[in-house]
Parts: structure tokens; sequence; C-alpha cells
């Protein structure tokens, strides 16, 4: 079986947190996204998550605000 690697943070912004995971077989070098929006300083914005499994097995993450002109909730890609 392959081996599972889980990534799981928390992320608070201003008054919103958001909680994401992600579980996946060990497949190699990969990166995972998230999507979020959310009512950010009285505009919608979508917080936009880069999750990267580097070759040592470890994370890294990063992450950016960006204006939504569209708001919707949860999260999407893989």
């Amino acid at each position: 079986a392959a081996q599972v690697f889980s990534y799981r943070e928390s992320l608070a912004l201003g008054q919103f947190r958001f909680d994401y995971a992600y579980v996946l077989p060990d497949r190699g070098h990969e990166t995972i996204y998230a999507t979020f929006s959310a009512l950010l300083e009285g505009e919608h914005s979508t917080l936009n998550i880069s999750v990267e499994k580097q070759a040592d097995g470890r994370w890294s993450r990063e992450h950016a605000i960006e204006p939504c002109s569209v708001p919707s909730t949860g999260y999407s890609g893989l």
C-alpha cells in the first residue's frame, strides 16, 4: 500500500478561520491547491493556498488573498 501523507492547518484571516486538510498517496513530488472565498474586510476575497510536498518529504505552504468577483464557499482542487 502506498504511504499516505496528510497536511492540516488552520489559517486565521481577520474574523474568519479557514480549516483545510489533505490526504494523498505518496506519488512523489506533488503540489495540491485549495481555494476559499469569504467576506474579508467588507469585500469578497479569495484565499488561494498552494501546498507542495518537497523532495525531502516536508511540506511548504504559500497563500495569497485576491479579490473575488463571484462569492463562493468550500474548496476545490487536488
